[in-house]
């Protein structure tokens, strides 16, 4: 699926983030460009930091699939290697892939941290933690949970757990800004029920904190004229990828995948 550019905006012009206070203070943006084809939508933001001077750009990467056109799945890799080519065109065909959740490392061995559910087999036994949520599939629809709804979680086709809840109910559930940073990506639901995944990469992983992405993402929305309801951060730092089209961002290294999600047109 190649994505047709259908318009370029620069400078605060419509989509631009730049009359939201939390821009006005800490950022400005300098590009904005927005495609659609297949009923995936894809904006893309260049932003800045204020301070300090000098400080790199930022690619804040918002990816929409509205109500009922989206079909999604968990896709098991277990697999490391350049990430060009885990996250290539066989991954997710015709479709946007996003890394999972996130993995533990015992020697040479990795495993899942947390749920993970493929085709109502369990692959991976739910963790101990009690935050967090859960991104839980049944016929294709996905919805976020929270970790408590764990139970919920256990009964769907497809679910992979992850941390944090980083919107819930409308809401940035993160209570403060830790200040660090990395890049990030996240996947959630809209109000109007349709789906987004955004994401946010910078140099040498020089990116956003949680709290941010928060902030950004609801932003995003705003922009595009919806509002997030719920949103789960994904495995983030070097891990974190949005591969859509012929188009990967993220970090172009070694990685290691122990499962994507594959969102694709109905």
């Amino acid at each position: 699926m190649r994505l047709l550019l259908l318009g370029i905006l620069l400078g605060t012009s419509s989509g631009a983030l730049a009359g939201d206070a939390f821009f006005a203070r800490d950022f400005s943006t300098t590009h904005y460009a927005t495609s659609r084809s297949g009923g995936v939508g894809l904006s893309i933001w260049t932003l800045t930091r204020r301070r300090p001077a000098g400080a790199t750009p930022i690619e804040l990467v918002l990816v929409t699939m509205a109500k009922n056109t989206a079909h999604a799945r968990i896709v098991p890799v277990a697999r490391g290697g350049a990430s060009t080519e885990l996250f290539g065109p066989a991954l997710c065909p015709g479709g946007v892939a996003v890394n999972g959740g996130f993995f533990l490392r015992q020697g040479e061995a990795r495993k899942p941290l947390g749920l993970v559910r493929v085709d109502g087999r369990t692959l991976s036994k739910a963790s101990r933690r009690r935050s967090g949520g859960v991104l839980a599939i049944r016929g294709g629809e996905l919805q976020v949970l929270p970790r408590r709804n764990i139970a919920e979680a256990l009964a769907a086709t497809d679910a992979i757990e992850s941390t944090p809840l980083v919107i819930e109910a409308g809401r940035n559930a993160m209570r403060s800004d830790d200040r660090i940073r990395f890049d990030r990506v996240a996947i959630g639901r809209a109000t109007d029920g349709g789906v987004l995944i955004v994401g946010a990469f910078g140099k040498n992983q020089d990116s956003i904190s949680l709290w941010e992405l928060g902030v950004l993402a609801r932003a995003a929305m705003k922009a595009r004229g919806g509002t997030v309801r719920d949103l789960l951060a994904l495995d983030g730092g070097p891990s974190a990828h949005i591969a859509i089209g012929d188009r990967l961002f993220g970090y172009r290294g070694p990685a290691y995948l122990p499962n994507a999600i594959c969102l694709t047109p109905r």
